[in-house]
C-alpha cells in the first residue's frame, strides 16, 4: 500500500502517512469533506454578501440618487470586513481540524523515530556481542591450538633417541676424547628410555646398572617429583625403565646423568 500523496509505501490499516502526513482512507475522506464543505460555505458567502449586492449596485448605478449611491458603498465595505473576518475564522476551524492530523503524525514519528534508535542500539550491541564472542572463541582456539602444538612439540622433543643402553654406550665408549666431546654436543639434552637394575636409590634419583661388566653403575637418573614418592617402593636388584634427558656424560669414574627422568616400570 502506498500513500496517495508523497507515494511513500505505508502498512495497510494506517490512518496517517509516516512521511508526509497525509490522512490516509476514512480519515482522509472525513477531512475532504470538511474542507470542501468550509469551501462551499466561503463560496456562498461571496456570492450572498459581495457579488450579488456589487452587481445590484453598478447595473442600476447610473440611476441611483447620491444618497443611494452613499450606503451602497458603505453596504459594500461593511460586507468586504464581514466576509474577511469569516475568511479569517474559516482559516482557524481549517487549522483547528488539521492541526490534530499533524500532530498525530508528528508524534506518530517521534514514536517511530525512537523506536527506530532502541532497535538500532539493540542491533549495534548485539553486533558488538557477536564480535566479542567470535574474538574471544578465536583467541580461545588460538591458545588451545598454541598449547597443543606445545606439548607436541614436548613430547616430540622427549621421543627417545635411544632405548637400548649397549648399543648407545659401546660405540661412545669406543671413540676418542675429541670424538666423544663432538657426539657429546650432538646429544646433550635428548632423551633416552634406558632398562637396567637397580643399584642404588635415593630421595630423589636411582642409580642403575645394565653391563654385566660395569663395576659400579651405568646411569644415574633423577626423578621427577610428581614420582618421587614411588622411590620409597623400589629395591635394589628391581629391573626398572627409565625415561630421562641427558644431562652429563660418562667418564672414567662417572655415569650417564639423566634429568627429568621418569619410571615407566
Amino acid at each position: 500500500m502506498h500513500c496517495p500523496k508523497c507515494k511513500s509505501e505505508i502498512n495497510d490499516g494506517v490512518k496517517f502517512c509516516n512521511e508526509c502526513g497525509s490522512a490516509i482512507g476514512i480519515t482522509q475522506q472525513i477531512r475532504e469533506e470538511q474542507i470542501s464543505n468550509l469551501a462551499g460555505q466561503k463560496a456562498l458567502r461571496v456570492i450572498g454578501w459581495i457579488i450579488v449586492p456589487f452587481i445590484m449596485i453598478f447595473v442600476s448605478w447610473k440611476d441611483l440618487r447620491s444618497v443611494q449611491r452613499f450606503y451602497g458603498t458603505i453596504w459594500a465595505v461593511i460586507s468586504l470586513f464581514y466576509i474577511l473576518g469569516h475568511f479569517t475564522e474559516n482559516q482557524r476551524t481549517d487549522n483547528q481540524l488539521t492541526a490534530p492530523v499533524v500532530a498525530s503524525v508528528e508524534q506518530k514519528k517521534t514514536t517511530v523515530t525512537d523506536e527506530e534508535k532502541v532497535a538500532a542500539k539493540n542491533l549495534a550491541a548485539k553486533a558488538q556481542k557477536e564480535a566479542e564472542d567470535k574474538a574471544k572463541a578465536e583467541a580461545e582456539a588460538e591458545a588451545e591450538a598454541e598449547a597443543k602444538a606445545k606439548v607436541e612439540a614436548q613430547n616430540k622433543a622427549k621421543e627417545p633417541i635411544s632405548k637400548d643402553f649397549v648399543s648407545f654406550d659401546d660405540p661412545y665408549q669406543a671413540m676418542t676424547d675429541i670424538q666423544k666431546d663432538k657426539y657429546w654436543e650432538e646429544v646433550k639434552g635428548k632423551y633416552v628410555e634406558w632398562s637396567g637394575k637397580v643399584v642404588e636409590v635415593r630421595k630423589d634419583s636411582v642409580t642403575v646398572i645394565v653391563k654385566k661388566s660395569t663395576f659400579v653403575s651405568d646411569f644415574r637418573a633423577t626423578i621427577i617429583l610428581e614420582q618421587r614418592d614411588q622411590l620409597i617402593s623400589i629395591n635394589k636388584n628391581d629391573v626398572v625403565k627409565i625415561n630421562g634427558k641427558l644431562s652429563s656424560k660418562s667418564g672414567i669414574v662417572l655415569d650417564w646423568g639423566l634429568t627429568d627422568a621418569r619410571i615407566i616400570k
